[in-house]
């Protein structure tokens, strides 16, 4: 099969995704299989013009997801080289929609077929989350987390490259649940019953268990209370990543079983992990 690669923004490629009032969702199954995606969501270094890179629309004849043959993914890829290495995917706010919220919650399945370059110099798939009306800048994001080889990770503290503490693991060449809780407003939040996320901060899912509390803000991040509106995926070097389901809600429903068998689809495997609270 095909090596996919995922790059955004600091990595190599951006996906941009809008949270409203509402949420915006997709599992990739209205577009043709074989294709390379297109609208809603916007390339910018599309594969025409930098063959290097590639956003197809993948069949699950492999049944990475676990949902039969006829599930699509969106597989994402870049080889590294080439006059641009950045894959750049983005999916903006658009104005006169509903008004974007401070708190909510971003979940995807994704696969890592563990096909990506883990050295000191790459940093994986970088997601951060912004409110920003375009793609995500060191200045407009609030929160980020970086995906590589099985590892979660995010930015140190006061700046934009990786910290190489280890948040919590996921497992590679497996189907997981990711699900980020972000809190922008001026006050803490109560969610699912009994989980309180202060001001400020995220807090990290896999399936229904939360495995980090509380990633502070990214780069010095000077907007709070203001409205997410986007997601932007960046990645570097080679670099391969499946996404299943995707979708960004200004409702909260994780640790919720129910809830996310609905977006995810059943038959998703366990995730191995570590749980660690930053100090």
């Amino acid at each position: 099969m095909k090596n996919k690669i995922l790059s955004i923004g600091a990595l190599a490629a951006a996906l941009c995704v809008p949270a409203f009032a509402g949420s915006f969702s997709d599992n990739f199954s209205s577009y043709e299989a074989g294709t390379q995606l297109g609208s809603p969501w916007f390339v910018n270094y599309p594969q025409s013009t930098y063959p290097n890179l590639s956003y197809e629309i993948t069949q699950d004849t492999d049944e990475f997801f676990g949902q039969g043959t006829d599930k699509q993914y969106l597989a994402i890829s870049s080889t590294g080289v080439g006059t641009n290495a950045q894959c750049f995917l983005s999916y903006y706010y658009v104005p006169g929609k509903p008004a974007a919220t401070s708190t909510g919650q971003i979940s995807m399945s994704f696969y890592d077929p563990n096909t990506m370059d883990k050295t000191s110099t790459a940093n994986g798939l970088q997601m951060r989350i912004s409110s920003n009306d375009g793609a995500a800048a060191g200045t407009n994001t609030a929160f980020c987390i970086f995906l590589q080889g099985g590892n979660i990770y995010t930015s140190v503290s006061g700046g934009t490259a990786i910290n190489r503490t280890i948040l919590a693991t996921y497992d590679v060449e497996q189907a997981v649940e990711l699900t980020l809780v972000y809190n922008n407003s001026a006050d803490a939040i109560i969610y699912g019953g009994d989980h309180t996320l202060v001001a400020g901060a995220m807090d990290i899912w896999l399936g229904d268990t939360l495995v980090y509390e509380g990633v502070g803000y990214y780069n010095n991040y000077a907007g709070s209370t203001l409205g997410i509106k986007n997601v932007t995926f960046t990645s570097s070097k080679v670099f391969d990543f499946y996404i299943g389901e995707f979708e960004m809600s200004s409702d909260i429903t994780i640790p919720e079983p129910a809830a996310m068998a609905a977006l995810m689809g059943f038959g998703l495997l366990g995730v191995t992990l570590i749980r660690r609270r930053r100090a």
